[in-house]
């Protein structure tokens, strides 16, 4: 059962819902920005335990998760994103140890000689087999203590086929170096303007919601025990780039304009993760397909539609993955730190003509989140 409410939002409506079991999350939705929105709701509700959904359909089977993670502000969690459908429902609702149904390790990381318990939801009619360890396991939980960091997948069989799902044990100090292969997620959104006397440029580079840019990293040559990098292409996701130039030399106006949507130019977008026994930082580079029309003609090409890093962080202490996310500043050309790069011709040429100053902060972004999954 979900309680009700409505938000109005200038002419538009939102319809919130929230759980009803036990303690109910009130969410505020508000719009801050043109196609902009700012979902937030209190702080004690963490995303260990709820994930906020999104959907413009009621259907059950039509909610999906927002693939972005809630950063703090006062006593509230909050998640800012652009949506292109006004008309839409959120809810909270609870994951694991709430009411999910997640394959996962309780700790997640542990010290040698410690143990952790996998645990995982049963339906009827399925088996199931757990690896590394006994092969067909029944119940649902499984206690481990693996000596080293240990991805283990749970693989269902039924009658509708067979599916596997994979979580990780981190064994401390130095377990995340033990780690073999990942699999990314990379979510950004910049929007940013600016005018000089001679120039406007309007610059809109994004990853779709659903659609964020995914790499799979393996283990590089020369990696140690105590420091190790991993590398990956792109392998799917989606990405948006709008950008736009008005040249003003005179009383004409000779307006650019460069635009693309679509997967990452696989082979080339890529990801670079470089780990130590506490920390980690890494960069990328994501290319599109785009056109650039101006007073010259119609051209097509590969173009920028991100580039950038994030400057050393601590590793996580108690979940199995790396997930994180940060208003970066936007920059060109970048000066060290964390920074993005609107890396299209116009999103250069807005800095280096001096119409775009490096951005510290500024509430419509560029936003910069991240997920990093061991995997077998």
């Amino acid at each position: 059962m979900f309680n009700l409410r409505r938000v109005g939002l200038a002419a538009c409506l939102f319809l919130v819902s929230f759980s009803a079991r036990g303690a109910s999350p009130s969410l505020s939705v508000s719009l801050f920005a043109p196609a902009w929105v700012q979902v937030s709701w209190p702080s004690n509700f963490t995303s260990a335990s709820w994930q906020l959904v999104y959907t413009t359909n009621l259907a059950p089977a039509s909610w999906q998760p927002v693939p972005l993670i809630p950063l703090p502000l006062a006593n509230a969690l909050v998640v800012r994103f652009p949506l292109a459908d006004l008309n839409g429902y959120f809810r909270l609702q609870q994951v694991s140890g709430g009411g999910g149904c997640l394959f996962q390790a309780t700790p997640a990381v542990i010290t040698a000689g410690d143990s952790s318990t996998l645990t995982w939801c049963p339906q009827p009619g399925s088996t199931y087999s757990l690896s590394p360890g006994p092969g067909t396991v029944t119940g649902s939980s499984f206690s481990v203590s693996p000596a080293n960091t240990t991805v283990y997948s749970l693989t269902a069989s039924n009658a509708l086929g067979i599916t596997t799902n994979f979580t990780t044990v981190v064994v401390s100090p130095c377990g995340w170096l033990q780690v073999k292969n990942w699999d990314a997620k990379l979510y950004f959104d910049y929007y940013d303007a600016g005018s000089a006397s001679e120039y406007h440029f309007s610059i809109r580079h994004k990853v779709g919601l659903v659609d964020d840019i995914t790499f799979h990293l393996t283990l590089q040559a020369g990696s140690t025990t105590s420091d190790a990098t991993y590398f990956g292409y792109a392998t799917g996701g989606n990405g948006s780039m709008n950008d736009r130039e008005d040249d003003k030399p005179g009383p004409q106006v000779f307006t650019t304009t460069e635009v693309g949507s679509g997967p990452p130019v696989l082979y080339v977008s890529y990801l670079s993760l470089h780990v130590t026994c506490t920390s980690y930082d890494f960069s990328y580079s994501v290319l599109i397909n785009t056109t650039e029309t101006s007073q010259f003609g119609v051209t097509t090409s590969l173009d920028g539609l991100g580039a950038g890093a994030i400057a050393s962080r601590p590793l996580p202490g108690s979940d199995g993955k790396i997930k994180d996310g940060e208003y970066v500043p936007a920059q060109y050309p970048p000066s060290g730190g964390d920074y993005f790069s609107p890396d299209s011709d116009l999103g250069k040429a807005a800095f280096t003509a001096s119409v775009l100053p490096s951005d510290f902060g500024k509430e419509l972004g560029p936003l910069v989140q991240w997920e990093f999954t061991p995997v077998p």
